[in-house]
């Protein structure tokens, strides 16, 4: 069992070091977790307070230390502790964010079910400023880093597409690196990213060339991807309804 002392002092060393958070997000799965639950719970079995965030997504607040939870719950909810393994059980394809109220992480079903599976666990992606670059097709020998990152999006559901190509800065011929490119609604691109840094980091081939991601909302796609030189490595069908 992952005692709250210890829990707070893996979250302290992963907001100081990402390197430490994959170290974190294990331990959550012995560690005590608080949750909140209705007033009047209508059946014996365990009901999770969820809510919705303002970019839509709904998610199932979860507290690290009982105070938290307690400031949180207002009297509106009760509060009541769950091990983390059994947590993340009782809700299959459900999003949690830890601590919300503080510094707070948002964990995907990829990761929880990653976790739940195997134990893996992948540092948070580090976002940075756009810089404008330009774009060559990526070579054959890169097409497995295409195919992981796919496999990554593929139960995304708002994912539409995966390209990959290689980046150069503004008018360099030579590349700096890999850029993976996804087609996905704004509200779903931390998601995706998560999903990739996931896959990524679990895998035990090396790349030849550092990667980097990007995406782009579906309906304003950037001007390259119209091109026949880049084809996409996948694109999502539509359903077919009967």
């Amino acid at each position: 069992m992952t005692s709250t002392a210890e829990l707070q002092r893996l979250i302290s060393l992963s907001v100081a070091d990402p390197r430490h958070e994959p170290d974190f997000l294990r331990a959550l799965l012995t560690a005590r977790l608080y949750v909140h639950l209705p007033l009047k719970p209508s059946s014996r079995a365990l009901q999770l307070v969820c809510f919705t965030r303002p970019d839509g997504l709904t998610v199932i607040p979860v507290f690290t230390d009982e105070g938290k939870a307690a400031v949180a719950a207002r009297g509106a909810v009760r509060v009541g502790q769950v091990r983390g393994w059994d947590l993340f059980m009782s809700a299959p394809g459900a999003t949690f964010m830890l601590d919300p109220n503080d510094v707070s992480t948002t964990l995907y079903p990829e990761e929880i079910l990653a976790l739940l599976s195997d134990g893996s666990a992948a540092m948070a992606p580090t976002s940075v400023p756009d810089a404008p670059v330009d774009v060559s097709p990526a070579l054959p020998e890169d097409a497995w880093i295409g195919q992981l990152v796919v496999e990554a999006v593929r139960p995304i559901e708002a994912a539409e597409a995966v390209h990959l190509v290689h980046a150069h800065v503004a008018g360099s011929v030579e590349p700096t690196g890999l850029l993976a490119v996804v087609a996905v609604p704004h509200a779903f691109a931390e998601r995706v990213a998560r999903a990739v840094a996931l896959a990524l980091q679990t895998n035990d081939r090396e790349p030849r060339l550092p990667i980097d991601l990007s995406s782009y909302e579906p309906a304003e796609p950037p001007d390259w991807v119209a091109m026949p030189e880049f084809p996409p490595v996948w694109v999502r069908r539509p359903t077919v309804s009967h």
